[in-house]
């Protein structure tokens, strides 16, 4: 993935927990928004760990 759509996607999920944690959601069971909430928390590390990477210069292009 490019630093751009890396961006792109760190982006859609801050936006995602956000919205969950803002009560945006409210089909979402308490149970099934914490496990959400681990999910896109485990999922935006890992956005961030490889943005980092990727801002490294180097032209280093990363797959899922």
């Amino acid at each position: 993935m490019t630093y751009k759509e890396i961006k792109d996607r760190l982006s859609k999920c801050e936006l995602t927990l956000q919205n969950i944690k803002d009560g945006s959601y409210s089909n979402l069971s308490a149970d099934k928004a914490k496990i959400q909430i681990q999910k896109l928390n485990t999922l935006k590390e890992s956005l961030e760990k490889q943005l980092k990477e990727a801002s490294t210069g180097d032209n280093v292009i990363i797959t899922t």
